[in-house]
């Protein structure tokens, strides 16, 4: 079963709240365009996860032992924010994810780790076997959403904390929210 609603607007973004009161949440998706548009807006988004999953060491903690945890990625059809757990707790715990994910401040020191790190893991895959670079430059060619290593280290070298807010903002002003359900109703 799939439920799908608009965050940005406030009418369908509060019948999606309500409804995640009443239905076993297992995954949700909040899809958005801005994956694909350019090599800086990937790396910023992913920056900007990064940053937020690093941040959040101690609401996970506390979500552990509350019985739900969660899972914060970026694949190709947006941001994939995977909420476990007992039914009543998890509104709680979206509501915390959400307000985060959207508000989160960004700390330079922790951006210039976040930064080293994900430039290093880029480089590391330009040192990976040579089929696994193939494979890796076969997709760049057949899919037009994908970005060459280089531009992408380019694009981490020069990201800056106004360039995640921005990318971020604009990548929730044109994001739905999907939300999947498994389980028993």
């Amino acid at each position: 079963i799939g439920f799908t609603g608009w965050i940005c607007d406030e009418r369908r973004g509060l019948a999606v709240k309500e409804l995640t009161k009443k239905v076993p949440i297992e995954r949700l998706l909040i899809e958005t365009d801005a994956v694909h548009r350019s090599a800086e807006d990937k790396i910023a988004l992913k920056l900007d996860l990064n940053l937020i999953t690093d941040a959040w060491h101690e609401v996970r903690y506390d979500a552990g032992l509350a019985g739900s945890t969660y899972q914060l990625s970026l694949d190709d059809r947006g941001i994939l924010l995977r909420l476990y757990g007992y039914q009543e707790k998890l509104p709680l715990l979206l509501d915390t994810v959400m307000l985060e994910l959207v508000e989160h401040s960004i700390l330079p020191e922790r951006l210039n780790i976040q930064r080293s790190e994900l430039i290093r893991q880029l480089r590391n895959q330009a040192e990976q076997p040579v089929i696994n670079q193939t494979v890796r430059q076969l997709n760049h060619w057949m899919t037009s959403n994908s970005f060459t290593l280089n531009d992408q280290i380019k694009a981490a070298q020069k990201m800056s904390a106004e360039q995640i807010f921005k990318t971020r903002n604009d990548a929730l002003m044109d994001a739905n929210l999907n939300i999947l359900i498994h389980g028993n109703m």
